[in-house]
């Protein structure tokens, strides 16, 4: 899930307030005052809540303001003064505040003129880094730059001043919490978890804000259980407050615990909906993220009506050229393109990019987001010049960011690397993958469950140029950080092992690899769907690994699961579709059950040919396949024009490796039909290339 980020907005500052019931049953009453944090009442100025009204202050600074009655009392609402930053109270997000904490007393909001240096000061520097510990957004490293730039905007600095600023604060943070900030600031997960945990335990007073970053922290370091708690702890002071309700999400989706990851999302938005009403900014972040998570899901046909209801919301508030409108067209761009809609896609991720370099700076992230995108499509397509160039230009942009590490930087070089094993050049992939996995060991640390990702990657490769021994020590380690921080059953962890078993299997270690794939499949079938893909997966490599064992009837059953969930889930044309059709038609005709074998082998060719040309290489042994299956049937007829198809195909490939098995076999098939002459001329072209004589042809009668 990659949920759209509720950046700061320029002029999103707060205003004091107290609140009193009106006369009128469909509104309420809002009133406070504004001042400087010297005491100076802010007068004559607009009071805004975005989406729900506005209001000028008097000359003492007072105001009086109006908002719906389906505010909820507990709802976190947001002031902003033109101009100002609200230091006073903060809840997450400058001038953010609950409703229902006016009622013990009136409150006293401070603001300070945007660009003041104060803001980026000892005293209200850290509001900063709460606001960004709240963000909880997974496998985004473009995120801390992202927010860095949207706070430079908001708060009247330069983003570089802003990274400046917070790193001078972490040198001479003091107290625990202070040093928690910093320590979490700096990617010091483990250290910010402890000096966050003794601030939480030291203090006397209210701390239940803490609880956030704190849960930050131990997601970060794949600590997943414990961020739940800390978010449960967070929520229980907090009531529903949608931004913890969505951060939480996002942990439990990691925990893979997705039927709660869902209530809470749709939960966020019935509340958001319910307060500021269904075209507000924060009903279309609500949107983007649910969809995000249906996304992660697989579940298209849910994703997609909620991305264009996030998207007319965007543009209809902020217009159709703002950043904020390029994220979401990103977003339903990314979804064509894994329904195969690729014209579609490449339309919208060009209209996204265009928006993005006319309203962000030259180095912005969301630009190289942009780039990575198009070239993900154009890899995916075969595109491959156009996706190499769409790479370079990511890592150019991502090598001037400031973002903590160079997560993103890391990112892009594993696109490219993927790329050139695509190309099939493996040792540019491998450098690559290596430059990416040191940088994110560098800044995670060696254990960090986000390596296991990058560990796996490197792993792969490996095992696709056989380098069996290195992808099986990856694979190891993946592994072991993977139970570390997941736990013995997350089904992550039978990913991993499903994978070090594919390298058992082609090392001949039968035993381990039967035992993984088996402990593996065990595990999905606890903790995932019934229809799950990855699940397929590992139904099919165990209904191989059987099959290669010769035991094809304990293969039959795994194999035509693989092939059912797979029908279910993908087009009838996806690749891997394909492949499990050929696999299970295989054990089919191990079984002698060709009835059952020739529509499979069938359908596979008819994909190929659709796919390939009637000429290419690749069709050789799914026509051989076909007309196998006709020869245990003994329709020789069908059979020969299969065959005489291959050959033909066979003899234009550089080595003609299966050519004299095919003549062979043509040769066979004509006898059957009493055509010996023709078949001692296939015959001793293969005897040819095999280097051997035949025996004479036995005189016909």
């Amino acid at each position: 899930m990659a949920p759209i980020k509720s950046l700061l907005i320029a002029g999103s500052y707060a205003a004091a307030l107290c609140l009193s019931a009106t006369a009128a049953p469909q509104t309420r009453s809002v009133s406070g005052v504004i001042q400087t944090i010297e005491g100076t009442p802010v007068k004559r100025i607009e009071v805004r809540i975005a989406g729900v009204g506005s209001a000028l202050t008097t000359d003492s600074g007072e105001f009086n303001l109006l908002v719906p009655q389906q505010v909820r009392e507990d709802f976190p609402v947001t002031f902003s003064v033109p101009g100002h930053v609200v230091v006073d109270p903060f809840n997450f997000d400058y001038g953010r505040i609950r409703l229902s904490d006016s009622k013990a007393r009136p409150f006293l909001l401070k603001v300070l003129t945007a660009g003041d240096a104060r803001i980026i000061g000892s005293d209200y520097a850290s509001l900063i880094l709460e606001r960004q510990a709240a963000l909880f957004v997974p496998k985004a490293p473009q995120l801390a730059s992202e927010f860095l730039e949207s706070a430079a905007i908001a708060l009247g600095f330069r983003a570089q001043k802003i990274v400046s600023a917070l790193n001078d604060w972490d040198k001479s943070a003091g107290s625990p919490y202070q040093k928690g900030l910093a320590a979490l600031h700096e990617w010091r997960y483990a250290e910010a978890s402890r000096y966050i945990s003794e601030s939480i335990s030291s203090s006397t007073g209210d701390v239940s804000q803490r609880y956030v970053p704190l849960a930050r922290a131990e997601y970060e370091q794949g600590h997943y259980p414990a961020a739940e708690a800390a978010l449960e702890k967070a929520l229980n002071a907090r009531g529903n407050d949608p931004l913890i309700l969505n951060d939480l999400a996002v942990v439990l989706s990691a925990e893979s615990k997705f039927s709660e990851a869902e209530a809470l999302l749709k939960r966020a938005l019935a509340i958001d909906e319910q307060s500021l009403g269904s075209d507000h900014l924060e009903v279309a972040s609500d949107l983007n993220n649910l969809a995000m998570f249906y996304g992660d899901q697989k579940k298209y046909t849910e994703e997609e009506p909620l991305l264009k209801r996030s998207l007319a919301i965007d543009e209809k508030v902020l217009g159709p050229k703002a950043p904020t409108v390029a994220t979401t067209l990103g977003n339903l761009a990314t979804l064509y393109s894994h329904q195969g809609k690729s014209g579609e896609a490449e339309i919208l991720f060009k209209q996204a990019l265009a928006i993005d370099e006319k309203a962000l700076p030259p180095n912005h992230p969301d630009l190289a987001r942009d780039l990575v995108n198009l070239a993900f499509l154009d890899r995916s397509e075969a595109k491959y010049s156009e996706s190499e160039q769409l790479y370079q230009e990511a890592i150019a942009v991502d090598e001037h960011t400031s973002s903590p590490g160079g997560l993103s930087l890391a990112e892009d070089l594993r696109g490219l690397a993927q790329l050139y094993d695509d190309e099939g050049k493996p040792t540019e992939a491998e450098r690559l993958l290596k430059q990416a996995l040191a940088i994110s060991e560098q800044t995670l640390g060696p254990d960090h469950l986000e390596l296991a990702t990058a560990i796996s990657e490197l792993a792969g490769l490996y095992y696709r140029e056989n380098k069996l021994s290195e992808a099986e020590g990856l694979y190891r380690r993946a592994l072991a950080i993977a139970e570390k921080g997941l736990g013995p059953d997350d089904p992550h962890v039978a990913t991993t092992l499903n994978n070090l078993g594919m390298v058992y299997a082609s090392e001949d270690k039968v035993d381990e690899a039967e035992a993984l794939y088996e402990h593996a499949l065990a595990i999905e079938k606890r903790t995932r769907q019934p229809d799950d893909r990855s699940l397929a997966v590992t139904l099919n490599n165990l209904g191989m690994l059987y099959a290669e064992q010769g035991r094809a009837s304990d293969a039959e059953p795994l194999l035509s699961q693989a092939v059912a969930i797979n029908e279910k889930t993908l087009g009838p044309n996806d690749p891997n579709l394909v492949s499990n059709l050929r696999n299970l038609a295989g054990v089919y005709y191990q079984e002698h059950k060709y009835t059952s074998a020739e529509p499979l082998f069938q359908r596979v060719l008819e994909f190929q040919e659709k796919k390939l040309g009637p000429n290419h290489p690749d069709l050789v042994s799914d026509l051989t396949y076909v007309a196998a299956v006709y020869l245990h049937e003994k329709r020789y007829a069908d059979a020969e024009p299969l065959l005489k198809r291959a050959v033909a195909i066979e003899e234009k490939t550089p080595d003609k490796a299966d050519l004299p098995t095919i003549l062979g076999n043509l040769a066979f098939v004509l006898r059957k039909e009493g055509r010996d002459p023709e078949a001692a001329t296939y015959e001793r072209q293969a005897d040819k290339l095999r280097g051997t004589k035949s025996k004479p042809d036995t005189p016909r009668k």
